[in-house]
């Protein structure tokens, strides 16, 4: 691929000029995360714990060739929609909070407008008696009730339900994974990850099953995060790029890090066939410089009940531990899984921090 073989050139001390590429390009791609799906029960408990099984029942090995040189991968997607649905019942709450206040309005308006026409009725009927004038209010409240009915039942069949809680939207991207025989062999990866970790105990010292060592690129005309439908961007960017080493590892599970996993092969035909898994997981270990033409951040307490909304979300997301570990956030799961360097190079900053509680208010 001549794109690919022209960004080969500037990984450092490469050594094959040219390599096979794979190539994956699509118009859209969208994820939709619903409300309390466990998505992390469904990858790693099904999703690979079927692979795993795959793989010892027809006697593949589980340990990793580091010496190949894979293929790199080379992704086009034009558009791509990460989206966390909202709880239902809040957008149901939501959707009659706004109902009730427009018809909170709408009936000061018809109790005005009778006003006026009683008014005008006892210019003309000096003997209008305050009976009928109750009773004339009583049955506006009677038909305000009737409206504010009509009109939820209305809603819920005609207007289109908001689901984003949040979404993260990419338009224009680009995203390259380069293989070269500089990056392969066990110990090319280990002093890889010793070199940008070198505070972490030594590489050196623990043994890895499997180990990926690849140079990537990146690189998107905007990216946007957008919550539920206020107005105001939580991020927003132009024209990112970066790129780097990264280097995925697993290290070798010590006996007490051992878990089984039965699968149900088919009872009562076949016998439930058992799996061993480990309790690790992969981390990343990345050299990157990232740069942007323009990086915009907002912040502000009238969020903070969305923000908690996803955190959340996003625990379903990365899932709970099997080991007996206190459990901790995604925020900080996500800090123990990723080391190294990130250099961050960008030309207009801004910062937005909302004093108003109204998140709607821009």
């Amino acid at each position: 691929n001549p794109l690919a073989d022209k960004y080969r050139a500037d990984i450092d001390g490469v050594v094959d000029k040219d390599n096979p590429s794979l190539l994956l390009s699509m118009a859209v791609l969208q994820f939709n995360f619903q409300h309390q799906m466990d998505v992390h029960d469904v990858i790693s408990n099904d999703l690979m714990a079927i692979f795993k099984w795959l793989k010892k029942l027809h006697g593949k090995s589980s340990g990793a060739n580091f010496d190949v040189v894979h293929s790199d991968l080379l992704i086009f997607i034009r558009q791509l929609d990460i989206e966390f649905q909202d709880d239902p019942f809040e957008v149901c709450l939501r959707d009659n909070f706004e109902l009730l206040e427009d018809e909170h309005v709408e009936s000061l308006k018809r109790f005005e407008c009778l006003q006026n026409k009683i008014g005008e009725l006892k210019k003309t009927h000096p003997m209008l008696t305050t009976s009928t004038i109750e009773e004339l209010f009583s049955n506006l409240k009677k038909k305000n009730a009737d409206i504010y009915v009509q009109r939820a039942r209305k809603l819920r069949q005609s207007v289109k339900k908001r689901t984003r809680l949040l979404s993260f939207n990419l338009s224009s991207m680009e995203f390259f994974i380069f293989s070269d025989r500089s990056m392969t062999g066990y110990e090319t990866a280990v002093d890889f990850i010793q070199e940008i970790d070198p505070d972490s105990p030594s590489s050196h010292d623990l043994e890895f099953v499997t180990a990926y060592h690849k140079w990537v690129r990146f690189e998107c005309k905007s990216a946007s995060t957008f919550l539920r439908d206020y107005p105001q961007t939580l991020t927003d960017a132009k024209h990112i790029l970066f790129w780097g080493k990264v280097a995925l590892a697993e290290e070798a599970p010590a006996d007490r890090a051992i878990r089984t996993q039965i699968i149900n092969q088919g009872r009562p035909y076949y016998e439930d066939f058992t799996i061993e898994r480990s309790l690790l997981s992969f981390k990343s270990y990345h050299d990157l410089a990232w740069d942007m033409d323009f990086a915009s951040f907002a912040r502000g307490t009238c969020w903070e009940p969305t923000i908690s909304h996803f955190s959340i979300a996003m625990s379903y997301v990365t899932g709970k531990a099997k080991d007996p570990s206190p459990p901790l956030a995604w925020w900080d799961k996500l800090r123990l899984l990723t080391h190294g360097r990130l250099l961050v190079s960008v030309k207009t900053l801004k910062l937005q921090l909302h004093t108003t509680l109204d998140p709607y208010n821009t």
